[in-house]
């Protein structure tokens, strides 16, 4: 491994935040609830606010990767069912980029979303102007996740958006999201992406398989993935609106260039 965040002290958390739209510190440090240790990293989305709602967690990855390089990402995440039970009217609130320092918003970019507010994970690269779908049936249908169908893997179409074939978010969970991210050559299909999610107690499931893919640099071939930014950012959110206050808990960040051993179940193979 190397990078982990246990998010037990402030001293994980407070060098590393960013305020909300307003200027107001919404994350913080929370002892109460933790999927392991003293604490966990605590977002707070109000009841009225806009687009950047909670502000963010930003650091290095601990390491920097380009070419013919591999990295794993590891993390827990936890929702109010207030935060999952919402409609923001917005794009979609994101849990997780991967990045180049300073630029979350680019083609060195792999963000996790609840895209449209569909209710589960979805990636997407490039700003969001490409997203980790597979068109099928001549373009009626789209694979919004496209896990390896010979193992048990979610394959979510935009027709039939149900369980046990979408991996819903659920509240008062700690969830586990994992990355693998094999880089080819910048402008070529020779990156592969793959994600997986399980649910407290239960077996990592692919929900991203993403083989042949092509990633690019944003504007020199030296560029790379070297930060990661955990946030709520609910793109294009109304100000006006009023919701529920909600909330969003993180825990246990690991990044690793081997394969990160799963809280329970199988360890997926690299």
């Amino acid at each position: 491994m190397i990078k982990c965040v246990g998010f037990d002290a402030l001293t994980d958390i407070t060098p590393f935040i960013s305020p909300d739209g307003n200027g107001v510190i919404e994350a913080s440090l929370d002892t109460t609830v933790s999927a392991s240790g003293g604490g966990s990293l605590k977002f707070v989305i109000p009841a009225q606010s806009g687009q950047n709602s909670s502000g963010s967690w930003s650091d290095r990855l601990g390491g920097s990767f380009g070419p013919g390089t591999t990295f794993f990402v590891q993390y827990r995440q936890r929702f109010s069912p207030e935060f999952v039970n919402t409609n923001y009217n917005g794009n979609g609130w994101k849990q997780s980029i991967f990045h180049m320092a300073g630029s979350t918003c680019a083609s060195i970019e792999l963000t996790t979303q609840n895209t449209w507010q569909h209710g589960f994970p979805e990636m997407y690269t490039d700003c969001g102007a490409r997203g980790f779908e597979v068109p099928l049936n001549g373009g009626t249908d789209t694979l919004l996740e496209q896990g390896d169908t010979s193992s048990t893997g979610y394959n979510c179409h935009y027709i039939n958006q149900v369980a046990p074939f979408c991996a819903f978010y659920q509240p008062n969970t700690w969830m586990t999201f994992y990355y693998e991210v094999k880089l080819g050559s910048w402008g070529t299909p020779t990156s592969t992406i793959k994600a997986w999610v399980a649910y407290e107690g239960g077996p990592l499931q692919e929900f991203i398989n993403m083989q042949g893919y092509t990633l690019n640099f944003n504007n020199s071939a030296s560029d790379v993935y070297n930060s990661i930014t955990l946030l709520p950012y609910n793109t294009n959110k109304p100000a006006s609106q009023v919701n529920p206050v909600a909330y969003t808990w993180y825990d246990e960040l690991i990044v690793s260039t081997q394969s990160i051993p799963a809280p329970t179940g199988p360890t997926p193979a690299p």
